[in-house]
């Protein structure tokens, strides 16, 4: 669901500063997500998910229904999304989508537009888990989280409640997060590999993002690289040349073909590999794990 550009021109008209309303309205809406977050997070560190991921796998039939349906009912009331589900087989899996107010996900930059504080959709990732050891085969079984798919900077936020008042801003950037795991990896590679922009819909525009790559010193080693899309600009369709707007029909890629199943599978089922030693341009490769497959995890109704 989303097309690339490479002109960094991608208005109409100019710009204007964002109103104290419209700023207003973003800074309370992040005052109240970032206490559901606040809620997760105490629950994640407590030892109970841990063990209920265990259970997921451990269990069968009702056991692991029970093992599930605790962890859905604590991450959903505090505004999580169930993404991914499987719970037949050896490997079964769930996946939330939460969206997390933060700072800056950069450190080595001095770019002001990299410093601004952010919305980071993440994942909470529940049951089976690959062994961080190649050479043993043995399932690991628990909870995991961390950064997913989009950062989506202050500046963004104010420029779609700026122009539409009574956004929903949780169900625009959940409706963001769905369209890039839906994109054709074949749409998203001129953007991957060359930097070109990507227009992704989110409300009644999109937001323009481009590729961040880094060392996540969070993740082990051997699958630290990793990858997320930054949003820095959001402009209405009347924003947007005729041109543009041709861009961002959508592109719904078919099982395994899509950036969800690959490149953004979140990080204990993927790791990124270099694929090419060159000195002046590096070529990196995703690889997913999952015993059945990863796209075999059937999607929730309503996730799109």
């Amino acid at each position: 669901m989303a097309k690339t550009t490479d002109d960094g021109s991608s208005t109409k008209s100019s710009h204007f500063p964002i109103d104290a309303e419209a700023r207003g309205k973003v800074r309370f809406w992040k005052i109240a997500a970032s206490r559901r977050f606040e809620r997760i997070d105490r629950f994640l560190k407590s030892g109970v998910p841990q063990q209920l991921g265990v259970e997921m796998v451990a269990k069968t039939g009702v056991g692991r229904r029970r093992a599930f349906d605790k962890l859905h009912q604590t991450f959903t009331a505090q505004g999580a999304v169930l993404d991914r589900l499987r719970l037949d087989g050896k490997h079964p899996a769930a996946i939330w989508a939460v969206l997390r107010p933060r700072g800056a996900t950069h450190i080595n930059t001095t770019d002001p537009r990299d410093l601004q504080d952010c919305v980071m959709v993440q994942y909470i990732l529940a049951g089976a888990l690959p062994n961080k050891n190649d050479d043993d085969p043995r399932l690991l079984a628990g909870i995991a989280d961390g950064g997913w798919t989009l950062e989506v900077t202050d500046h963004a936020l104010g420029r779609l409640m700026q122009r539409n008042r009574r956004a929903e801003i949780g169900t625009v950037l959940i409706g963001a997060h769905h369209a890039i795991l839906n994109t054709r990896t074949s749409t998203a590679s001129p953007f991957i590999y060359h930097g070109h922009r990507l227009l992704i819909p989110a409300g009644n525009g999109v937001f323009g993002v481009e590729m961040i790559m880094y060392t996540d010193i969070s993740l082990p080693r051997y699958q630290n690289k990793s990858f997320h899309l930054m949003a820095r600009h959001w402009l209405d369709h009347d924003q947007l040349r005729d041109d543009q707007d041709d861009m961002i029909e959508a592109d719904i890629g078919n099982e395994g073909e899509r950036l969800g199943d690959s490149w953004l599978t979140p990080a204990p089922h993927r790791r990124i590999i270099p694929i090419s030693a060159a000195v002046d341009e590096k070529y990196y490769a995703p690889i997913t794990w999952h015993p059945e497959g990863w796209s075999s995890l059937v999607r929730p109704e309503g996730s799109a």
